[in-house]
């Protein structure tokens, strides 16, 4: 207590952390925490943005379209162009 400059609270505490986890610090286990606490930021951080909702202010949220997007109806001509095929059948040479 004295020698760490600990009062009487913190000395018992320290005292019962080492009998219990043992003095010597695992490297493995330190390890692990370090990314269960990355983790637990990452999920925090994934919570703020589902929980703003749709159209909310975060910076990565998605843009939240009003209606679909609609496909345009092509005519025959049109269509055969985009599939570069020939109207009565067989393939347009480059």
């Amino acid at each position: 207590m004295e020698e760490q400059n600990l009062g009487e609270s913190a000395a018992l505490v320290q005292i019962l952390r080492e009998f219990f986890e043992g003095s010597q610090k695992n490297p493995e286990l330190e390890s692990l925490n370090s990314e269960r606490v990355q983790l637990h930021q990452g999920m925090t951080g994934v919570e703020a943005v589902l929980s703003s909702g749709p159209g909310g202010t975060g910076r990565n949220s998605m843009p939240v379209m009003s209606e679909p997007i609609k496909p345009k109806a092509l005519t025959t001509l049109e269509l055969t162009k985009r599939l570069k095929v020939k109207p009565g059948g067989g393939y347009v040479k480059n």
